[in-house]
């Protein structure tokens, strides 16, 4: 009955009925047919079947959902992803698995929310094999130091302050920014310190905020507050100013 159905709002809600009825259970056939519903090109049909994909709780259906609609040049938001990731209801281990080793099929949309979703769950098998890719877009660039800048270590440790000093000259901030922001868990590390103070006297608004509130988190000393107003950068001063009265550090 479901498959007789056209209309594209009333095969949206089809999606919603198997998940909430759970339909799998009594339909043998309900891969294939979420799978028909997941190439509706309604978006709601087409979240309604993932979500319906997620619920089942089988990592080999979302894998092959996310390849099958990358093979078809599909977007899908990456937030909507990520979440539906978040709420699968099997063995995420598995799941990740599952689409690490598919990663080369996937679109970039499906890529990123991956990456993130790994890094909500604090699944790190696959960090190295992240740190090792090179030629990626800055979104997937920086859903990657988005992770690693979570979890402290020597080797992340390095990875942050390669892509720092990578992308300090070009016109792609986002990743240092997010490399900074994730230096503040380093603290009394004197490399660490020297590139805040550096990453402070940035252009860039957002790679000075991070410096500062890195600057903060990490123990901000006497010495360290005298270099930066011996620079005098009035917007660097500015950041470090409004991050100390934030937090109520006097030094």
């Amino acid at each position: 009955m479901i498959r007789s159905i056209k209309i594209p709002m009333l095969r949206a809600y089809s999606s919603y009925i198997i998940k909430e009825m759970q339909l799998q259970k009594i339909c043998d056939d309900y891969d294939e047919l979420i799978m028909e519903l997941l190439q509706t090109p309604s978006v709601y049909a087409r979240e309604n079947a993932l979500k319906a994909i997620y619920s089942f709780g089988d990592p080999k259906l979302v894998r092959d959902a996310f390849v099958q609609l990358s093979a078809r040049k599909i977007v899908h938001n990456e937030k909507l992803l990520l979440d539906g990731l978040l709420s699968f209801t099997g063995d995420v281990r598995q799941l990740a698995a599952q689409l690490m080793d598919s990663y080369d099929a996937l679109l970039e949309c499906y890529r990123n929310s991956l990456i993130n979703f790994l890094g909500q769950k604090r699944i790190d098998t696959y960090d190295e094999r992240l740190m090792c890719m090179t030629n990626l877009p800055v979104d997937t660039l920086c859903s990657i130091v988005r992770k690693l800048e979570r979890n402290p270590s020597n080797r992340n440790l390095m990875f942050l302050e390669k892509t720092i000093d990578e992308y300090r000259n070009t016109d792609n901030w986002e990743p240092v920014a997010i490399a900074v922001k994730g230096l503040g868990v380093y603290p009394g590390i004197e490399k660490v310190r020297g590139i805040l103070l550096e990453m402070l006297v940035s252009r860039n608004w957002y790679i000075r905020k991070n410096a500062a509130c890195a600057l903060v988190a990490g123990g901000l000393t006497k010495e360290e507050l005298e270099q930066v107003h011996a620079k005098h950068d009035r917007f660097a001063e500015d950041a470090l100013q409004y991050e100390m009265a934030r937090r109520q550090v006097y030094v």
